[in-house]
């Protein structure tokens, strides 16, 4: 796990502080951006093997991010984040190249599992989380 790469692509600033912190106290290193037009300029010298992305953003929602984020990092594997629980939304963002959605609010637990998951790594241990 030491020394994966994660983005996390999310305009409201508190929401990407929280995930960025929980995912550096787990070992990862994380970067967060607040723009999908930063995001895409940044990423591919950051190669990361995962990308966290929101999907309503100002400028560009993250199922139009994610397509052109595999552009500059098709490694990498795709999640993205939602405060809009929809079937529809989650379907096309798996057609879109998304590996895992997401909806807010999450448990911490819920998060990690599904990111181990997509970096292909064994779950965390409930116990071994950061307080």
């Amino acid at each position: 796990m030491a020394g994966k790469k994660i983005v996390v692509v999310d305009d409201e600033a508190d929401i990407r502080d929280v995930v960025c912190h929980l995912l550096t106290d787990c070992g990862f290193e994380a970067i967060g951006f607040g723009a999908p037009e930063e995001a895409f300029s940044r990423v591919p010298e950051f190669g990361p093997e995962l990308v966290i992305v929101d999907l309503r953003m100002p400028g560009m929602s993250g199922l139009e991010l994610i397509p052109r984020l595999q552009l500059v990092a098709p490694k990498a594997k795709y999640m993205l984040l939602s405060g809009y629980a929809d079937r529809d939304t989650a379907q096309i963002a798996i057609d879109q190249g998304a590996s895992g959605v997401l909806w807010k609010p999450f448990k911490t637990k819920t998060f990690l599992d599904m990111v181990m998951r997509l970096l292909g790594q064994p779950a965390i241990s409930w116990n071994h989380l950061p307080r």
